[in-house]
């Protein structure tokens, strides 16, 4: 017997739902969407929803297979189409594209970044999102020292990375310079026999105050949210984690989102200062472009995993939530400086370049650390072709600059 065919009613009820899942996912992020949102913006009733839906989280797995799924990868394809083709013009329009992403490639994105901590959502996220990586080029089985996969890595990198810049700091010009520089890199990409040098024995991101509560407690949050994002680190897990009681953390913060702005400003500044060493080793040697990539490399680190989530979580938070905004506001600014103050008196590197490398060095280990979250053994990417272009291309731009 062939199923009964929708009404007229409930197709237009069906419509309705997904509408303002998408325009409440706009407001509040799509990983804080509940049945009562719904309820509230269109009028329907509870049961209307539970006739559907098991859950919120079958609400969200649903709406990235009717409506988010084919709009994250059109958009995606614009990407990579931008990149293989000839066509400058397409890719300097492509920054300003990724800084107004419509309100459903946004929850596209998210959804991206919060289907592994939902299984409901992780069940179709994955299947579909790795079959579009394999379509672009992209083997996610094994991009070890695989030409297209580091273009494609690198092409999508930078898209995620930039929509990501969209709401810390606009700078839309500056990335479409960046976007230009890396469509000549990515298409002169090549095999290449050399192996990147990581630093020996690559550290954790962990708190380094003077207070040891507050650095176990920092890094229990850390690892919560990286698990399981801002909106399910409770106190209680925080505790928990921390092997302590819920009452001593009050002995430190009176809230949850204060002892979370804290770990913030805290692990980010510790990361920030650690990349920071790596450059200024690297401006000494006289070799600035390996410092790029090692600070790209880090992005897959095995031992910085649960640190990369806790950023990415933070980056995605930050678009709906003004405190945490303004949080990574002020760290992506004050890195910018830092930038400035390693390269910006050296005559070699001109203002404009030290800025583009800023913005790239800020945000594309954040676009790695997406894709990546979908390839198997992403430690070993080998960022040495990417590497040995920029050398070529951006080096040589220099020099013929002055």
């Amino acid at each position: 017997m062939s199923p009964r065919a929708k009404s007229a009613s409930a197709i237009a009820n069906d419509n309705k739902i997904r509408d303002a899942s998408i325009e409440i996912a706009n407001d509040i992020g799509l990983q804080h969407l509940r049945f009562g949102h719904i309820v509230e913006h269109t009028g329907l009733s509870t049961g209307a929803l539970y006739s559907r839906f098991s859950d919120h989280n079958d609400l969200v797995a649903s709406l990235w297979v009717e409506r988010l799924r084919e709009a994250t990868f059109a958009l995606l394809t614009e990407v990579v189409d931008a990149f293989d083709s000839n066509d400058p013009q397409r890719i300097g329009k492509l920054s300003e594209r990724l800084h107004k992403l419509t309100k459903t490639e946004w929850a596209g994105i998210e959804a991206l970044v919060i289907a592994r901590r939902i299984p409901e959502l992780d069940e179709v996220v994955s299947e579909d999102f790795v079959e579009q990586l394999q379509k672009f080029g992209l083997n996610t089985q094994s991009v070890n020292s695989d030409v297209r996969s580091t273009q494609v890595l690198t092409m999508l990198g930078l898209a995620f990375a930039c929509a990501f810049n969209s709401f810390i700091d606009k700078g839309v010009d500056d990335w479409k310079d960046v976007l230009a520089i890396h469509h000549v890199v990515i298409n002169d990409i090549k095999a290449s026999n050399k192996k990147l040098t990581l630093p020996a024995d690559p550290l954790p991101v962990v708190a380094d105050t003077d207070d040891e509560l507050r650095n176990t407690l920092i890094n229990a949050t850390a690892e919560v949210i990286a698990r399981s994002g801002l909106d399910g680190a409770t106190l209680s897990r925080i505790a928990r984690r921390a092997r302590m009681t819920s009452g001593a953390v009050y002995t430190l913060y009176s809230t949850k989102d204060e002892l979370i702005e804290d770990a913030l400003r805290v692990l980010v500044t510790a990361a920030r200062s650690d990349t920071t060493s790596l450059v200024r080793e690297a401006k000494n040697a006289d070799d600035p472009f390996t410092s790029t990539m090692q600070v790209y490399a880090m992005a897959f680190e095995p031992v910085r995993r649960s640190f990369r989530q806790f950023r990415i979580e933070a980056f995605l938070s930050a678009r709906t939530d003004q405190t945490v905004r303004n949080i990574m506001r002020n760290v992506y600014r004050q890195r910018m400086k830092e930038y400035d103050n390693l390269f910006g008196s050296d005559p070699r590197f001109p203002a404009d370049f030290v800025r583009l490398v800023g913005r790239v060095g800020q945000m594309q280990p954040v676009g790695f650390t997406l894709v990546g979250q979908y390839i198997n053994n992403p430690e070993q990417v080998d960022l040495a072709p990417l590497a040995s272009s920029i050398s070529r291309n951006v080096y040589h731009a220099l020099a013929h600059a002055n």
